[in-house]
């Protein structure tokens, strides 16, 4: 059996010798993480006040959370995507979080549904919601160098887009129909 003398003056005897990993020392290993996915879904502008800078919601856990001006409206993506697309394009964003941040945005979101505060276009609506949403899972959602309000959809898209967490980008055209797009 070899042995080594330690700095300190004992003697060390090897008693065995294992390879523990597959691949070599300076290889990257993986990190298998339990993910799940959300999705920002970013509408194109309308004529109608309300719309005229466009619109945002998200997706998570089969809930699609979407703050309006007469207040919150939670809906199965696939019905709203639907409704929507009739009238505008959509792009979604389709993100990875851990099932912890995905509780913890779903919990966020509950609970601005069920404060039910009243719509004001600098502060609570339906981008800025969806930004602080995110930002308080996590998620860079707005410029930092710019004013914290208002969140426009263009920015939030913008913001979002550029995130490491994107897996997907959806797009909805207007006039789609349930199940005619390739990405659907």
């Amino acid at each position: 059996m070899a042995t080594v003398k330690h700095p300190n003056g004992k003697t060390l005897t090897l008693v065995a010798q294992r390879r523990t990993t597959p691949l070599p020392a300076d290889a990257p290993k993986p990190i298998y993480i339990e993910r799940e996915i959300i999705e920002v879904l970013v509408f194109d502008s309308m004529p109608n006040p309300a719309s005229i800078m466009g619109h945002a919601a998200i997706e998570v856990r089969g809930v699609t959370y979407n703050r309006q001006a007469s207040g919150y409206l939670r809906m199965k993506p696939d019905d709203y995507i639907y409704r929507q697309a009739a009238d505008r394009d959509i792009i979604g964003l389709r993100l990875w979080v851990t099932p912890m941040e995905a509780g913890k945005l779903q919990a966020d979101l509950e609970s601005r549904v069920k404060a039910g505060k009243k719509y004001h276009l600098l502060t609570n609506s339906c981008s800025t919601n969806t930004a602080h949403a995110l930002e308080n899972t996590g998620i860079l959602a707005h410029d930092p160098r710019n004013l914290q309000t208002p969140i426009t959809p263009a920015e939030l898209l913008s913001v979002v887009s550029k995130s490491n967490r994107v897996v997907e980008r959806r797009l909805y055209p207007r006039g789609w129909e349930h199940g005619a797009s390739e990405n659907w």
